[in-house]
């Protein structure tokens, strides 16, 4: 049976008005959505959220892992920072024949890498807390994990501060080993990956994210596509920026749809 949240029942609530206004000649409004998918679902699918966190995930059972986690960060430092926990634990709202386990990562020489970071949820506890459920980790080269990847995480924060708002989009992505930097058109090509543990977790070959700031005058998308490995020497997360349509291309989503086309298409080949 389908968990049924407060959201769930808002919305259920909202959609008896809209009717009865409609009924009346009120002209038709959405649902309200979470905040962190005001720009658009990329895949449509079911969204997970977690009580009043400012995240919110799309689970893929076949692969163990989330296939992608939206984020809103507010402008501004927050008011309150908790302190770490690091209480790593499965998540009870996945089933269980899908779900990933503390085994599977023990002795994998992968760390439990958060797709949500815990330091961009430490306003509140149990926001904090929820980042540590396994539905929110892929399996992550700890080079990258504890370096550069890091360093694009705290970029975020950073923009989040002096912008309008920030939106953050981040999954796992399953791409050839070949796969040519921005050409999407060579045919015949192979994707491979590993699983680890018993219960098959897939690792990655990519990790991603996209991000919209909100500017005072107009939004900035900025997309960048990282090799789940040790980065050679010298590398930085912005020598990983690529073309958002080059991302949507080999991940299968639909960033920011929910922007006006003109502008979404303008946005999405803006990269540095």
């Amino acid at each position: 049976m389908p968990e049924i949240t407060f959201r769930h029942l808002e919305c259920a609530l909202a959609m008896l008005i809209i009717m009865v206004a409609v009924a009346m000649g009120a002209p038709p409004f959405t649902c309200p959505l979470h905040t962190a998918i005001k720009f658009g679902n990329p895949d449509g699918g079911h969204v997970r959220t977690f009580g009043n966190s400012k995240f919110v995930l799309s689970y893929d059972g076949s692969k163990r892992t989330a296939r992608w986690v939206a984020e809103y960060l507010p402008p501004g430092k927050p008011a309150h920072k908790e302190p770490r926990h690091n209480v790593f634990r499965p998540d009870p709202s996945v089933p269980r024949e899908f779900r990933s386990m503390l085994s599977d990562y023990f002795l994998s020489n992968y760390d439990r890498g958060h797709l949500a970071p815990a330091a961009d949820h430490a306003y509140a506890r149990d926001a904090m807390d929820a980042t540590f459920l396994l539905s929110n980790m892929v399996p992550q080269d700890k080079t990258l994990n504890r370096g550069l990847w890091a360093d694009l995480e705290a970029w975020c924060r950073d923009q989040a501060r002096s912008a309008n708002g920030t939106w953050v989009f981040t999954g796992p992505a399953f791409m050839p080993a070949d796969a040519p930097a921005q050409d999407i058109r060579k045919p015949d090509l192979a994707v491979t990956y590993r699983v680890i543990g018993p219960n098959h977790v897939a690792v990655p070959t990519h990790l991603w994210k996209t991000i919209l700031i909100q500017g005072v005058n107009a939004p900035a998308v900025r997309s960048f596509l990282v090799p789940n490995a040790a980065p050679p020497d010298g590398k930085r997360f912005i020598d990983y920026a690529v073309d958002t349509d080059f991302l949507e291309h080999w991940v299968g989503l639909d960033f920011w749809s929910e922007l006006p086309d003109d502008v979404e298409t303008a946005l999405e080949g803006d990269y540095p």
